[in-house]
């Protein structure tokens, strides 16, 4: 009688549960195993109702998460431009407000739009000019409904990029629309606990991977396996030492400066398993002060705690975040994390 009465409850509370949340929690299980079958479950859900806000976040979301892991340009352009595509459809509906957990649709939305610049680039550099051009206008389409007239009137927007002494202008560059607006959003500070799809782009990827490269040797030459580099575990890193240098702290908690006081708002693991959810999650060094991966890798080594996360036999998998801050107290901010598994 108590086991039925326990099921009963069950499908009480999920009968209870409003549509968007059921579709949001059924979507997001989808999304953590297998990324196309999430999205075919959500352009299925958009065929059965095109007003449902959840189904077009989780579409744009996988395309983004592609976009991460393409191997090639052509197919980062097809997947930037498919999150695009379906963000900006999201960003159309009437019952966006309705839409199940708004923050981490922010996330993603400056997420989308930092990312233009950055492949327009890289495709003009292949030779693929029709599809910078391309990108560029969906960049731009997408940006402004996030500047919409009501939040960023025209003036606005045309106030941001004429420079210094110029006359106002009444049409603007679509390319300098998007890099201001993606500047804007790489350059913000964020506030709480880590969602797991901010990206920070590193100051020196070879840098990193120099300090990796300097402890496997040495773990190397003490008959110890290398340590594998895992691209989720040096997102969480990198957004550690963007966050450190832009709120101003050297610790391994998350915190928020506000009005000038530092406040935690998240502890260290918890902060990671946002990034990497593959397996256990073991350690975590920081530094501060170095501009070089040997200089951060001494500082470690002549530090016992830092000494034995580096050496430990039971991590496998490893990433490093470096960033850059100029004006910052340190202005060079080092992290690095590591799994079991």
């Amino acid at each position: 009688m108590q086991m039925f009465a326990t099921i009963f409850s069950i499908f009480l509370f999920f009968g209870l549960q409003p549509k968007g949340e059921r579709v949001y929690t059924r979507l997001d299980r989808a999304y953590q195993k297998d990324l196309d079958r999430c999205e075919l479950l959500a352009r299925n859900y958009i065929e059965k109702d095109k007003n449902l806000p959840e189904p077009y976040y989780f579409v744009s979301l996988v395309n983004f998460s592609k976009y991460q892991n393409a191997s090639t340009n052509r197919s980062k352009y097809k997947y930037l431009s498919t999150a695009l595509s379906f963000g900006r459809k999201l960003k159309r509906l009437k019952s966006i407000n309705q839409l199940t957990n708004k923050d981490k649709w922010e996330v993603l939305q400056g997420n989308l739009v930092s990312q233009v610049p950055i492949l327009y680039d890289q495709l003009q550099a292949d030779g693929f000019d029709y599809r910078a051009d391309k990108l560029e206008a969906k960049g731009y389409k997408f940006a402004g409904l996030i500047l919409s007239p009501k939040v960023c009137p025209k003036s606005l927007l045309t106030e941001m990029i004429t420079p210094p002494g110029e006359s106002k202008v009444d049409s603007y560059d679509t390319t300098i629309v998007v890099v201001k607006v993606a500047n804007e959003i790489k350059n913000r500070l964020y506030f709480g606990l880590a969602t797991g799809v901010e990206i920070v782009q590193s100051s020196d990827v070879q840098k990193e991977k120099e300090l990796v490269r300097i402890l496997n040797q040495a773990r190397k030459n003490k008959g110890m396996p290398e340590l594998i580099w895992d691209e989720d575990l040096a997102k969480a890193a990198r957004y550690h030492s963007y966050d450190m240098a832009s709120q101003r702290y050297v610790a391994h908690q998350s915190h928020d400066r506000v009005n000038g006081t530092l406040v935690e708002v998240g502890g260290t693991f918890d902060r990671i398993r946002k990034f990497y959810n593959k397996g256990f999650v073991n350690s975590e060094n920081i530094a501060a002060g170095s501009s070089n991966s040997q200089g951060t890798y001494k500082q470690w080594y002549n530090s016992p705690g830092h000494y034995r996360n580096m050496f430990n036999t039971a991590s496998k998998k490893v990433g490093v975040g470096f960033f850059y801050l100029e004006g910052s107290p340190y202005e060079y901010y080092w992290t690095f994390c590591t799994a079991t598994n």
